[in-house]
């Protein structure tokens, strides 16, 4: 368990990649997505959800800088 927190960059790499798979699943999807900014819940609509599919396709090795 502990060697997995001494890689905590493959951790943010894995969860970095996540989150980008779900914005481009609803983004794909036609839905919104809520958001926590500037002290507010805001509602972003599918439109403008900022994902990268060129990103995805990356190794996950490239993600590390992200």
């Amino acid at each position: 368990m502990f060697e997995t927190f001494r890689n905590s960059s493959r951790v943010q790499q894995a969860i970095h990649r996540g989150i980008q798979r779900a914005l481009l699943a609803h983004k794909r999807a036609g839905r919104s997505i809520v958001i926590w900014r500037d002290g507010k819940v805001v509602v972003v609509p599918p439109d403008q959800i900022n994902v990268s599919e060129q990103e995805l396709q990356a190794p996950p090795s490239s993600i590390a800088d992200a």
